[in-house]
C-alpha cells in the first residue's frame, strides 16, 4: 500500500484571513452563529470563544456583498473572487502583522514536535487516509472565528485539500482541532450535523492530547455551547455592529396575536403565565436583556422588593431554560449576563 503525501503548511498571507472572513458573513448572513449562540463583534475580546471577530470595513462598498455571501455553502473554499479582492484590499492587518508572525511561528514548531504521532493517530482510526495526498494551510488570523476551516475532497478521493483558519489569541492546541475538522468535516463526517461533527471532534481532540502536557487551554466547542454567561459589553458591541450593518437577520423569538414563536415555528410546551411574561419581556427589549430587577417585578409584581431572591430568579429562569431546549433552542440561547440579569438571543 503507497503512503500518499502528507504536507501541512504553516501561513501569515493575507488570503488566509480573507478566506476566514469571507466565512465568518457567510455563516453571519444566514443566522447561524444566531442559531448557535456565537456573537459576532467587531471589536476584539481576547480569548472570548464565543466571540466572533470582523474587521471594521465598509461591506456595502462592494456591491451585494451580503446577497452574494448569503450564497456560500458552509466548510467549502470561498469562491466569489471579487469579494476575496474587495477583503484583500480593504483589511489591515498593520496592527497585527507581529502577533499573527509570532502565533505562526509557534503553531509550526509545535506541529514538528507532534506530526508523526498525529498521524500514527490518525491513522489507527481511519486507515483510508493513509494512501490519501492531504494538502493543509494553517493561517493565524486576527479575524473570524476560533477554529475555522475550509477543505476539498476530489472526486476519485485520493486526495484532500484544505485551509485552517486559527485566530492569534487561541493556543496551540487549537490546531489539531481545525485539522481534524479539515481532514474529516466534509469527507467521513459529511452526513451528520454541525453539532454532532463538533462533539465528534472535540473527542478526538481530547483523546489525542490526553498525556500532552498544555500550555493552554483547549476551547472545546461543545463546552462553549454549554457555557451559560456572557459579557455585557460584548452584546452591546454585537449589536450596534449588526445594526449598521443593516442585514435582514430573523429574530429567533417572535410574537404574533399573544403566540410566541421560535424561527416561525409556534411554542409547543406548556408555559406558566409568569414565564410568558417573562419572554414577552425579553423580546419587548430593544437589547433582549432583562435586569434581575425587572425579572423580580415580573415575578413579585408590587411586593418584588420585599421578596426579592436571586435563588428563585436563577431557578425560575433554568426552568424557562429546559422547555425552550425542548422547543429546539440551544443552551445558550438564554444566557446570564454577569451582575446584570439575563440575555435572550
Amino acid at each position: 500500500m503507497d503512503m500518499g503525501r502528507k504536507t501541512v503548511n504553516f501561513s501569515i498571507e493575507k488570503i488566509g484571513t480573507a478566506y476566514s472572513v469571507y466565512k465568518s458573513c457567510g455563516w453571519l448572513v444566514q443566522g447561524l452563529y444566531h442559531k448557535n449562540g456565537f456573537i459576532p463583534s467587531s471589536k476584539h475580546f481576547l480569548k472570548c470563544p464565543r466571540a466572533i471577530g470582523f474587521p471594521k470595513i465598509e461591506y456595502s462598498n462592494c456591491k451585494n456583498f451580503w446577497k452574494r455571501v448569503e450564497k456560500y455553502q458552509i466548510d467549502t473554499l470561498p469562491n466569489d473572487k471579487g469579494i476575496l479582492n474587495f477583503l484583500i484590499k480593504n483589511i489591515n492587518l498593520a496592527q497585527y502583522e507581529r502577533r499573527i508572525a509570532r502565533h505562526k511561528d509557534r503553531l509550526e514548531l509545535y506541529w514538528r514536535g507532534i506530526d508523526k504521532k498525529f498521524y500514527k493517530f490518525l491513522f489507527e482510526l481511519y486507515p483510508e487516509f493513509k494512501t490519501k495526498t492531504i494538502i493543509l494551510n494553517v493561517f493565524s488570523v486576527p479575524y473570524g472565528s476560533l477554529c475555522g476551516f475550509s477543505s476539498v475532497q476530489y472526486p476519485a478521493k485520493e486526495k484532500l485539500e484544505g485551509n485552517v483558519f486559527l485566530r492569534i489569541d487561541m493556543p496551540e492546541e487549537q490546531l489539531i482541532e481545525g485539522i481534524f475538522s479539515a481532514l474529516l468535516s466534509n469527507s467521513l463526517l459529511r452526513h451528520y450535523s454541525w453539532s454532532q461533527k463538533e462533539a465528534i471532534i472535540d473527542f478526538l481532540v481530547e483523546r489525542f492530547l490526553k498525556g500532552y502536557k498544555k500550555s493552554q487551554p483547549y476551547f472545546k466547542t461543545t463546552r462553549i455551547l454549554e457555557k451559560q454567561e456572557i459579557n455585557k459589553n460584548l452584546l452591546r458591541n454585537s449589536k450596534r455592529f449588526i445594526e449598521k450593518l443593516s442585514i435582514p437577520l430573523d429574530k429567533p423569538f417572535k410574537i404574533q396575536k399573544q403566540n410566541i414563536s421560535y424561527f416561525g415555528k409556534k411554542l409547543n410546551q406548556i408555559y406558566m403565565p409568569i414565564e410568558k411574561e417573562i419572554l414577552q419581556q425579553f423580546i419587548d427589549k430593544d437589547d433582549n436583556i432583562l435586569s434581575y430587577d425587572e425579572i423580580a417585578d415580573i415575578i413579585w409584581k408590587d411586593k418584588s422588593n420585599e421578596q426579592f431572591s436571586l435563588w428563585a430568579i436563577n431557578k425560575r429562569i433554568h426552568r424557562l431554560r429546559s422547555k425552550l431546549m425542548k422547543e429546539g433552542m440551544p443552551k445558550a440561547g438564554l444566557m446570564t449576563v454577569r451582575g446584570v440579569g439575563y440575555y435572550l438571543g
